[in-house]
């Protein structure tokens, strides 16, 4: 699965990697705010999908708990896309 940028996760690079990637996808979308960037807003929505998908893999696919995750994952999905419209229109409609 490719994850927008995270070495870590596809490669499986212990330490301070995991450190980073947990905190990369806020960051980015951050950074869109103050570079007024939709790239940047695209690439850590979908770098936090991304890592959504990875946690819930890791953590919940040996359990029962792993139906309620998708559940939850779905609506994360769903919260996070929200997010980035508003983000976009609050912050770049006006830009073209």
């Amino acid at each position: 699965m490719i994850s927008c940028g995270y070495p870590a996760l596809m490669f499986g690079m212990p330490g301070n990697w995991m450190a980073i990637c947990h905190f990369f996808p806020a960051l980015l979308i951050w950074l869109s705010t103050i570079a007024r960037s939709r790239t940047l807003l695209g690439v850590g929505t979908c770098a936090m999908i991304g890592y959504l998908v990875w946690f819930t893999g890791e953590y919940f696919a040996d359990s029962l708990g792993w139906p309620l995750a998708l559940v939850i994952i779905g609506v994360l999905f769903i919260a996070l896309s929200v997010l980035a419209v508003r983000i976009n229109r609050r912050y770049f409609a006006g830009k073209m």
